[in-house]
């Protein structure tokens, strides 16, 4: 964007400012209060309840405690150094996390697997909660005072948040459809950082991805007025919260099933309290500039009179060297979180990397294609495939898995194993240790084989077995010779035999296996070698992808004890 775009932009949307050419205006005013209250820090008294008024820097874990249970989301309090597996046994995804003395939305995540939690716990330096996530449709703030002595307060401003997200047109990447996005141009490059992993995705049409999870202002949230909602039974509502809390002054950020319900107080959870430092955020919902100049000073005014009538029943602000020492921790706390935030990012788990491998527009099998598209990818993830202490529970996902394929009879659906470790890795080392889990996969097996396939290894009608189900086995690993088996992580994947059977029945295997044979042939360079029509040779040479001499024999026994 040129320099007179970027300059008609800015004066058009006073809202993108920055904060100090938004204040500088009527900073005035502010000195003003300052100078009649004889104290910097005037606004301390304004919430009795809360660190330093709830200007900064204090912890949401204060204002928690004063809110009446059930009325915000069921929260674990974590610091740095704490052992996270002392809590992740009962945790439900997904979830949020926040610092528990947070900004501005910074380091605020959705956390959709127990992999990400452990990755924002070794990336925060500060304590930090982790909270259920609330899944209610709206997401609203209410901006509340109440003068100290009255029994009833006011509501200045009410607004809707919404999203700042992108909408897939089919065609264009994640990339572009940012950079053509008007509320993205002056945030390009933070946003380019934080999805990273998904620039060079596609989505699909009228596909919605968002781009911040943090509906903030300051996050690229788009504030919605709602104001004509304002009445007396939703104020009902906040005079209960401030005459319980002692909350005199500031904003409350809530996710409600609906507006009539939030009335009626149910159906909603209070994400955050924002005390006096909190804006009165509906001013950037259709007001002029000079308009929110107005706005803002008339609530400067309140802010005084609520921390005066305080200071008369006893509550004094804070001494100039308390607050000024106060103030340089906590911008010295934001700075961190500010740079973290600026560079921390989710690492996609083996299953997003898993679907990113198969959803490259040229990859070769067009039934794993169906399947992610489907959602019928069935994903567990191991530790390393040398180690066979995951061998029964490897089993007993797919017994589930045939349990469930065997009710649905989808076609296109598969379990994959993925293995955390190595990292690298030859033909040779996978394909003994690809044997080695099949072994004790089976081990664990007490079922019969399945009869339709026969269980010798040497047969040409030959399948892997496991409850009863045949399966044809593919192997992917890093070390792959064959680029449509170079998956990031060495992985097993367990296909129904009977989809095959099924799409010989109808007549379709043959034009599907022409297919996938050709695109291979496109995408790694040349044909399989060790690819063979059905019925010719045993298929335990087309499962690691390995090219075998004549002398190799398939280390596989099958027990005897079954039939």
């Amino acid at each position: 964007m040129d320099m007179w775009r970027k300059i008609i932009y800015y004066l058009s949307h006073w809202e993108d400012w920055h904060w100090f050419a938004k204040y500088i205006m009527i900073g005035p005013a502010w000195i003003w209060f300052c100078i009649k209250a004889r104290s910097i820090w005037f606004f301390t008294p304004s919430n009795p309840g809360i660190t330093f008024g709830g200007f900064l820097g204090e912890t949401k874990r204060q204002i928690y405690q004063q809110l009446p249970p059930g009325s915000y989301p069921k929260s674990i309090y974590i610091h740095p150094s704490q052992d996270l597996n002392e809590i992740t046994s009962n945790l439900s995804f997904p979830l949020v996390v926040k610092p528990n003395v947070g900004m501005m939305g910074m380091m605020f995540r959705k956390v959709d697997s127990l992999e990400h939690l452990y990755q924002y716990h070794a990336a925060m330096k500060v304590d930090y909660i982790v909270q259920k996530f609330i899944d209610y449709p709206l997401e609203v703030s209410v901006f509340y005072y109440r003068i100290p002595g009255e029994d009833k307060g006011h509501i200045s401003g009410f607004i809707r948040k919404e999203f700042m997200e992108i909408t897939g047109d089919g065609n264009s990447t994640i990339r572009e459809l940012i950079s053509k996005y008007p509320r993205a141009q002056f945030r390009l490059k933070e946003l380019y950082a934080k999805h990273e992993n998904k620039l060079d995705s596609k989505l699909k049409y009228r596909e919605k991805y968002i781009l911040s999870d943090a509906l903030n202002l300051s996050r690229g949230g788009r504030l919605v007025n709602l104001n004509a909602e304002i009445d007396d039974r939703l104020l009902r509502v906040f005079d209960e919260l401030s005459h319980r809390t002692n909350f005199y002054y500031g904003r409350y950020d809530i996710k409600c099933k609906s507006i009539e319900e939030l009335k009626q107080g149910k159906n909603f959870s209070i994400l955050e309290f924002n005390g006096c430092g909190g804006e009165a955020h509906h001013v950037y919902s259709g007001y002029s500039f000079i308009e929110a100049c107005k706005i803002l000073i008339q609530h400067w005014k309140v802010l005084y009179e609520i921390s005066s009538r305080n200071r008369e029943n006893g509550v004094q602000p804070w001494k100039y060297a308390a607050g000024s020492d106060f103030m340089v921790k906590a911008r010295m706390h934001f700075n961190e979180l500010t740079k973290l935030d600026q560079t921390f990012q989710f690492k996609p788990s083996p299953k997003e990397q898993f679907d990113d491998f198969v959803g490259v527009k040229d990859f070769p099998c067009i039934a794993a294609k169906a399947a992610m598209a489907k959602d019928q990818l069935h994903v567990m993830v191991c530790d390393h495939i040398a180690c066979p202490k995951d061998d029964l529970a490897i089993t007993q996902f797919i017994h589930s898995f045939v349990d469930e394929y065997r009710s649905s009879k989808k076609m296109y659906t598969s379990a994959i194993i993925i293995f955390k470790g190595p990292e690298q890795c030859s033909e040779e080392y996978f394909d003994t240790m690809m044997w080695q889990r099949l072994q004790g996969i089976s081990g664990h097996d007490d079922h019969n084989w399945d009869h339709r396939v026969s269980n010798d290894p040497s047969d040409v009608d030959f399948s892997f077995s496991i409850k009863e189900e045949a399966f044809y086995i593919i192997g992917l690993h890093p070390g792959s010779s064959r680029k449509a088996r170079q998956f990031r992580y060495p992985a097993i994947v367990f296909n129904p035999h009977e989809q095959f059977e099924l799409l010989r029945e109808a007549n379709r295997y043959d034009t599907m296996k022409e297919t996938v044979r050709k695109r291979d042939k496109v995408f790694s360079g040349s044909v399989n070698p060790m690819l063979a029509d059905f019925g010719k040779s045993s298929e335990v040479y087309q499962y690691s992808g390995r090219v075998y001499d004549e002398s190799w024999k398939c280390p596989f026994i099958q027990n005897n004890e079954k039939s």
